[in-house]
């Protein structure tokens, strides 16, 4: 592909940009890959199963919860009533007094009001508390890096992710739940599970806190992607809020781009769009030298940078023109 097409593309108005976009995405596209290959950068919504799936598995086939991704957009699960544990069924009227039940794990918790996982940090202190962080569940991963099992607070996580909510309902007596999900990575779930441990045991419920973003932000959007696909969103509206002012005035960095192009919620997702405003702007006016527009183009050539020029919108790249010349 003429890498000026590109660019061209950057530059033209919104009318116009939509199909120049798919002429140009027709066209034959380098074969080199960008993108790692390992299980965790499987195109969301693919399920492919790592080479050595056997090893995820034990002799207890019951004692992990296979999770796989789901495709987008993104619709949560219905999640069930928490009101109490699935019911066994019961013995014989004159023998029911005989049966001695297990205690349940939710017994006495109150769930009704984190359904879709919001809620827990208007909870009062001590009922955060009785979550009792130091019960864990183990989150396996397998990246380039090896396998990776971390211990999250178990009752916490079940309170503020529907889908761990889920997968607990089905099998209550879960122990680790493995995970061939292309949109979570171990460092978001530390994140998380530190997170949930101090909001146990604090007086005051904090936000989770948002990474070092000096040089990146890359880290503080794969704790977002990470929340979200736990169904976590409410709990990383502050990332977004973030972010979206500190995409003016500095570099464009790539990996967030691909990160918010495998996260997105649809085509209107607020941060793909600012961030394809952004690109568009600094090429339309010319922001850019030469030889950075010819590596963005290379870029941009690949099949995967589709949604990152459906975003752009041509009034936010005029909103942008316009704080620049100090006119907003």
């Amino acid at each position: 592909m003429d890498c000026n097409n590109l660019v061209e593309i950057l530059r033209r108005s919104a009318e116009d940009n939509k199909k120049a976009c798919e002429a140009a995405l027709v066209q034959p596209v380098p074969t080199v890959s960008l993108r790692p290959a390992a299980a965790e950068f499987v195109p969301t919504g693919v399920y492919s199963s790592p080479p050595s799936e056997a090893a995820f598995l034990d002799e207890d086939s019951t004692s992990y919860y296979e999770y796989v991704g789901y495709s987008l957009p993104y619709t949560p699960p219905t999640p069930p009533s928490l009101q109490s544990d699935v019911e066994e069924p019961k013995c014989m009227e004159n023998s029911a007094s005989e049966v001695s039940e297990a205690p349940s794990p939710f017994a006495g918790i109150d769930y009704s009001t984190a359904m879709y996982g919001s809620g827990i940090q208007k909870w009062p202190a001590v009922d955060r508390a009785d979550l009792n962080p130091s019960s864990t569940v183990t989150l396996r991963f397998r990246t380039t890096r090896g396998t990776h099992n971390i211990p999250v607070p178990k009752l916490p996580l079940i309170a503020v992710s529907p889908r761990i909510r889920a997968a607990f309902v089905e099998n209550p007596a879960l122990e680790r739940m493995t995970f061939f999900m292309p949109n979570m990575t171990p460092g978001a779930i530390r994140a998380i599970a530190r997170w949930l441990k101090n909001i146990c045991k604090d007086a005051e419920a904090r936000e989770i806190r948002i990474p070092e973003t000096a040089q990146s932000w890359q880290k503080a959007l794969e704790l977002r992607m990470t929340a979200m696909e736990l169904g976590m969103e409410q709990y990383v509206e502050h990332i977004g809020a973030g972010y979206l002012p500190s995409l003016v005035g500095r570099e464009l960095d790539f990996d967030e781009a691909r990160i918010l192009v495998k996260s997105a919620r649809g085509k209107d997702d607020k941060l793909l769009v600012a961030f394809a405003n952004s690109l568009a702007y600094l090429v339309r006016y010319h922001k850019l030298s030469g030889e950075e527009e010819a590596i963005l183009a290379r870029h941009l050539s690949r099949q995967e940078w589709a949604p990152l020029l459906e975003a752009i919108r041509e009034d936010g790249v005029k909103a942008l023109r316009r704080i620049a010349l100090g006119l907003d």
